[in-house]
């Protein structure tokens, strides 16, 4: 774009090839465009003195040129900025904002979580819900010496409800030869039961607690530990005080 006809004068602004400028008049081979440059008169040669042409009349939907016209509008007044590649690229910043942070949190959850099963584990709760008790009247303390498993009958065929670790105590209510039956603390069946001696090798998997109130004492931390850290675990807590 020069300030008149002259291939000489100075550039007062320049255009890219698909780029539409909004001409005033035809003068030969030149055209006077709308100046969004500067104040002086701006003219473009639409063709060469061999008779190239440079630029032509938009033929098609004026609507697509208006368009353009709008976007190199939008570039000046934001002082040479892109207005659409800038707002995409604040999308794409903000999408790979939104992905590093949902990682981040998928991370902190999955460490908690692990955390929470860490401590359901440490009290014998990673594979059966439980509830908080205190010990029922008449029973007696067992001191785990063996793993146990916890069963809804007094058979070896029963289902598995719960577990118990060595040196875990248990609440014995009855004992019937070499099972017992405990105060339920495993959700969801109306008896637990535990198999205390293998009859065929005579080996104890538990016996009674030398020390009661030391038994209850142990009791009561399991129960406390389950008020803390139940629903972190996991598993819902029923406060049966």
């Amino acid at each position: 774009m020069r300030p008149a006809q002259d291939p000489d004068a100075v550039m007062v602004g320049e255009m890219a090839k698909g780029d539409f400028c909004y001409v005033l008049e035809v003068s030969g081979d030149w055209a006077r465009v709308q100046n969004i440059w500067s104040g002086k008169p701006a003219w473009v040669m639409h063709q060469n003195q061999k008779g190239k042409k440079i630029a032509e009349p938009w033929t098609k939907d004026p609507a697509e040129a208006l368009k353009a016209w709008t976007k190199v509008m939008e570039v000046l007044v934001a002082g040479g900025v892109d207005l659409e590649k800038e707002a995409a690229a604040k999308a794409e910043a903000d999408a790979f904002k939104a992905r590093v942070e949902a990682e981040a949190n998928a991370r902190k959850k999955e460490k908690a979580e692990s955390a929470g099963d860490a401590k359901a584990k440490a009290l014998g709760m990673e594979n059966f819900k439980m509830s908080v008790q205190m010990p029922l009247a008449g029973g007696v303390f067992w001191a785990v010496i063996a793993p146990l498993k916890v069963r809804d009958e007094r058979s070896t065929s029963g289902e598995v409800v719960g577990d118990l670790s060595k040196g875990d105590v248990c609440h014995v209510l009855a004992q019937s030869e070499n099972w017992c039956r405990l105060q339920n603390i495993w959700d969801g069946k109306p008896e637990a039961w535990v198999m205390v001696e293998n009859k065929k090798t005579g080996r104890k998997m538990a016996e009674v607690a030398p020390d009661q109130a030391a038994a209850l004492q142990k009791w009561t931390d399991k129960m406390d530990a389950m008020v803390n850290t139940g629903v972190s675990c996991g598993f819902p807590v029923c406060l049966a005080f």
